[in-house]
């Protein structure tokens, strides 16, 4: 059974949270309501609740609005917030926004709940799908052009990059070997610094940590800390997000200049008639297409569809006439050539002397393209996994393969599949299956272990691989061990038979 979504709705006035409530009844998914009274109770619920979305009232007495926003942010760093009040001022409402709320919903326009509650949901699933496939890949396949710096457990710099010099201007001989505290009070700005200390005692204790922005010189770097440590201890991936910031900024100023927070929506609202003429298109539509009010209205909708979806236009109004309502994904084009994904639910409307179509519509470009991105993303990873040199495996907690890559032909000349389901031990040649039998209790005692082992190939021959794994935690079920492995045999022969000419050279 799909599970529900969690709806936490803080208001103080019982009869105005049964009219959301009552009102939410009309969305596309299963949800529960929970409803909180004051601010312990929204405190508490924040703390002990999983909830999707949190809708604030603005003007809680004894609570205001802002600082139930913090509090959620605090609590639910990645939750989305919509306020919901009776008014709101200009100044509150962009202070609301940068505080972090979402958007905001006037209590006499719950009809339009319904589509800010979805819209914000779609984008918070989105997000969260390249989160966490962010998380999954980035700790074994970190890209060269972003920093890395590792950390023992005691918070001593083990290594950086070459990328990590290059953003930060700091070399490998000032930082290895350097404490973390006394780094952080060297270079870190004093504003900066009693958060960055915070966030080293939250790593070194093996805390997640949300990524976070950290101003250095003249840059703002992008720290992310994989959540899963390794076996030396935390490592962080810094990115220089400079130029993205300020073009982020620059788009939210521009926006909050020409937007009017309380006459206008950010939906896409417009009315055409059965021919698909254009009889009235809101402020978001003429933003988006780039084109004056006077000028859309002497358009057709067909004339600001993508070219190659033009041919779906007549379609689309038959499904209006016959349906009386059609739904689904639309691709237009702006004044300048560029293309937008729009999602639409559009209905016929014949109360009036002459039907007319009501149409709204959701901006889904950005989520699209994520999803696109992500797809992408896991390609490559995909290929990276496959053609490594080194031997990359996962096995359960008794020594069963479950996934091998493509090395494994090359060193051992047998296939994945040979490998798969199967258990290493019966690779092992038999003097040391003992040394097998340790590194089994290693692992599932300390979740991790490093060393050799020595397995016979194809043709029987001896190879000797070094290797190292981790344990991986699993949502369910019992944990599994990734480790990597390359082939030493080479490197572990000549070093024996320089010991015995050495030997025979002392006798």
């Amino acid at each position: 059974m799909k599970s529900k979504e969690i709806i936490l709705y803080l208001e103080d006035r019982r009869a105005d949270a049964l009219l959301v409530k009552r009102s939410l009844q009309s969305l596309p998914f299963p949800f529960r309501f929970i409803h909180a009274r004051t601010k312990e109770q929204y405190l508490e619920y924040l703390r002990d609740k999983q909830p999707s979305i949190i809708l604030v009232d603005y003007q809680v007495p004894g609570y205001d609005g802002l600082s139930a926003i913090r509090d959620a942010r605090h609590y639910r760093p990645y939750t989305p917030i919509v306020v919901v009040t009776g008014s709101i001022g200009e100044e509150a409402a962009v202070q609301c926004i940068q505080a972090g709320a979402s958007d905001f919903v006037l209590k006499d326009q719950r009809a339009r709940l319904i589509a800010v509650i979805d819209n914000v949901l779609v984008q918070w699933r989105a997000r969260r799908k390249i989160k966490e496939s962010e998380e999954k890949y980035r700790s074994l396949f970190i890209g060269s052009r972003e920093g890395v710096i590792v950390v023992d457990r005691k918070g001593k710099v083990l290594e950086i990059n070459p990328a990590f010099e290059n953003i930060t201007g700091l070399s490998s001989r000032t930082l290895v070997g350097k404490g973390a505290y006394t780094l952080a009070k060297t270079f870190v700005s004093l504003d900066d610094l009693p958060r960055v200390v915070r966030i080293i005692n939250d790593a070194l204790l093996g805390h997640d940590i949300p990524p976070f922005d950290l101003h250095w010189r003249n840059k703002i770097l992008e720290i992310t800390v994989p959540a899963v440590a390794n076996v030396f201890g935390r490592a962080a991936v810094v990115r220089d997000v400079t130029e993205e910031r300020r073009q982020y900024s620059a788009l939210a100023e521009s926006e909050a200049r020409y937007r009017d927070l309380v006459e206008n929506t950010n939906d896409l609202l417009c009315v055409h008639d059965l021919e698909g003429r254009f009889l009235m298109v809101n402020r978001a539509v003429c933003r988006r297409l780039r084109y004056s009010k006077e000028t859309l209205l002497k358009k057709n909708l067909r004339d600001v569809l993508a070219p190659d979806v033009k041919d779906q236009f007549y379609l689309y109004l038959d499904t209006i006439r016959k349906e009386k309502r059609a739904t689904g994904i639309m691709k237009v084009r702006d004044r300048y050539g560029k293309i937008y994904i729009w999602e639409y639910n559009n209905s016929l409307n014949e109360s009036g002397e002459t039907p007319v179509v009501r149409g709204i519509a959701h901006d889904i470009t950005e989520v699209y393209e994520a999803t696109r991105k992500l797809k992408a993303s896991e390609a490559r990873y995909r290929d990276l996994v496959e053609n490594s040199h080194d031997i990359i495996y996962l096995h359960d907690e008794f020594g069963i393969l479950i996934w091998v890559n493509e090395a494994i032909r090359r060193i051992l000349g047998f296939s994945p599949r040979r490998f798969e389901r199967s258990n290493i031990r019966t690779f092992i040649q038999k003097p040391y299956l003992h040394e097998w039998d340790d590194y089994l209790v290693r692992i599932r005692s300390e979740g991790k272990a490093e060393g050799y082992v020595r397995l016979l190939d194809r043709q029987g021959k001896e190879h000797i691989l070094e290797y190292r794994a981790v344990r991986q935690s699993q949502p369910e079920g019992p944990p599994l061990y990734q480790g990597i492995a390359r082939d030493v045999t080479e490197q572990i022969h000549n070093l024996e038979r320089l010991e015995e000419r050495e030997a025979e050279f002392r006798s």
